[in-house]
């Protein structure tokens, strides 16, 4: 967290307690790893495809498959159903 008029500090929140560290290097550090993870994520778009692209694998599988798979056909059909 960056402020106009005071330093820097990083606030780590857990599930019981939370952590605000204000010592330099450590912020420096927390910084250049939110940096690196900028250079490396994904994009929404990109994202999306990479979620999208499985499902994608596995539907045209299932299509292939379709009526060779009885038990998976039985499972479809359940949910089909419910």
């Amino acid at each position: 967290m960056t402020f106009a008029r005071y330093e820097p500090l990083v606030c780590l929140r857990n599930e019981n307690s939370t952590l605000f560290i204000e010592d330099t290097a450590a912020v420096e550090g927390y910084d250049a790893i939110v940096r690196s993870l900028d250079r490396c994520s994904l994009d929404a778009e990109q994202s999306k495809a990479a979620i999208a692209r499985p499902g994608e694998a596995l539907s045209a599988t299932d299509r292939l498959n379709e009526g060779t798979m009885p038990q998976a056909d039985a499972v479809r059909e359940q949910g089909e159903s419910a």
